[in-house]
């Protein structure tokens, strides 16, 4: 409107200039004026689509700004999120969970799972589904995933299987100082084409940043199953410390008994030997002889106990199970506990230490003792079993209770107040010889032990 007003005043301007220069009964030249006016008028419109078409690439642009700054927000926002929920998490599982929340941000994700390789054959699924391992295997077979993290950027792989509509997968390496430690794997109905280069990019800073939390976890995990390792063994050698300084305790003591222990079965021999003494007289001194005797084979057992083993060779454990009969029988009938023995004979050999199986046995006849306070039957069985040598060591006890039978093999728990190392410390014995241990409740009550070593030859 205001550019054809414009022309009407441009009109009467030259009209009343016409009028005033005496030309007012001449034919005014219109067509001229027309003409002349429709070329300035359009000198302005092109003037004005000029400046038009310079505002349209200025908001372009500026739109174009704005959808850069959105997109940056938004990528620093997930970076942020994933930052986060790294932060808080303390297992490489939820690192993987919270990548995946935060790549569904990105891209319409149907199933994801994050895939470690060893550099091998070997692969380590974290927080997958079953269906999705089994691909991500097919694809290590394949070859997908070597060239995918050889490549170091982010593949798009179509799902041949699908049937119903256009589904993809897209493979993102993993990677932590330049060195590929497996893939994400995301199962998408995203079409490929429709991926930007922007978010392929995103992907791949979302991947490395679980990546590096992921490598921090396993790296936090070994040293703790070291450190845990490193307090089994201290513990172990302090209770072999003790366990050594009592031994050498008990062979002291048992050396002062056995001197003044023979001597005095030397003259009860003496005495029953003169013809003159009989009647109660010699009773009781057949009495003393028998029962110094079984002192005397108390004390050669218990040497034998603590005498030290330098090297593992073959062990008759039925002979072990008897000595220490011989040595526990006595303490377990003043606590109301009776042992039974049923071995078996002709039982192969099995290898190790007699020192430290006789620890392990020991160990197992004290807790069994423990958890009869009032009394009971312990029994001690042998027996050969396919390739194996089993002792079974049963007793009529309290039992164990459920919630704690997954602790009992705990370094430093314990149920008696003790140090809680003894059933720790049994398995790790028997592990070295390649040998078992499992425990059984028993449904009258009570408990089953059952320890098994592979016979020799």
């Amino acid at each position: 409107m205001a550019e054809i007003d414009s022309l009407k005043q441009e009109l009467r301007r030259i009209v009343v200039r016409w009028i005033k220069e005496g030309k007012g009964g001449e034919e005014m030249p219109w067509l001229d004026v027309v003409s002349q006016l429709v070329q300035e008028y359009e000198s302005r419109i092109h003037f004005l689509e000029g400046r038009i078409k310079n505002l349209e690439l200025d908001l372009s642009q500026k739109e174009k700004d704005r959808n850069a700054l959105k997109e940056s927000l938004d990528e620093l926002v997930s970076l942020h999120q994933l930052s986060e929920g790294i932060r808080s998490a303390m297992e490489p599982g939820q690192v993987v969970e919270a990548l995946v929340d935060i790549a569904g941000k990105v891209v319409d994700v149907h199933r994801a799972g994050v895939f470690l390789t060893d550099g091998g054959k070997g692969m380590e699924a974290l927080g997958s589904e079953e269906d999705l391992e089994e691909v991500a295997k097919g694809m290590l077979e394949d070859g997908i995933l070597d060239w995918v993290m050889r490549e170091g950027r982010p593949s798009v792989v179509p799902d041949m299987e699908a049937s119903d509509e256009e589904m993809n997968f897209v493979v993102v390496p993993l990677a932590v100082r330049d060195r590929a430690i497996g893939v994400f794997l995301i199962h998408t109905s995203k079409p490929k084409e429709d991926f930007t280069p922007h978010e392929m990019m995103l992907l791949s800073l979302l991947a490395n940043q679980a990546a590096v939390a992921i490598e921090h976890g396993r790296a936090y995990r070994e040293l703790y199953e070291a450190h845990q390792k490193l307090r089994k063994s201290q513990a172990q050698l302090i209770y072999s410390s003790r366990m050594a300084v009592v031994g050498e305790l008990a062979a002291a003591v048992a050396h002062e008994i056995n001197n003044p222990l023979q001597a005095m079965l030397g003259y009860v021999q003496l005495l029953l030997i003169q013809e003159s003494v009989q009647g109660e007289a010699r009773e009781y001194l057949e009495t003393v002889l028998r029962e110094g005797e079984r002192i005397a084979e108390v004390v050669r057992e218990l040497l034998s106990l603590f005498r030290r083993e330098e090297e593992a060779g073959e062990v008759h454990v039925n002979e072990i199970i008897s000595r220490l009969a011989v040595l526990m029988r006595h303490s377990l009938l003043v606590d109301g506990i009776a042992l039974e023995l049923h071995l078996a004979d002709d039982l192969p050999p099995v290898w190790g230490r007699v020192d430290r199986l006789q620890q392990v046995f020991m160990n197992l006849i004290d807790n069994a003792r423990k958890a009869m306070p009032r009394g009971g039957v312990l029994e001690v069985r042998s027996f050969q079993k396919g390739g194996g040598v089993c002792i079974q060591f049963t007793d009529t006890g309290i039992g164990i209770p459920e919630e704690i039978r997954n602790r009992i093999f705990e370094p430093f728990f314990s149920t008696w107040g003790g140090t809680g190392l003894g059933l720790s410390s049994a398995r790790e014995i028997l592990q070295e010889y390649r040998g078992s241990i499992d425990v059984y409740p028993r449904s009258s009550g009570g408990t089953t032990v059952l320890v098994r070593l592979p016979a020799r030859g």
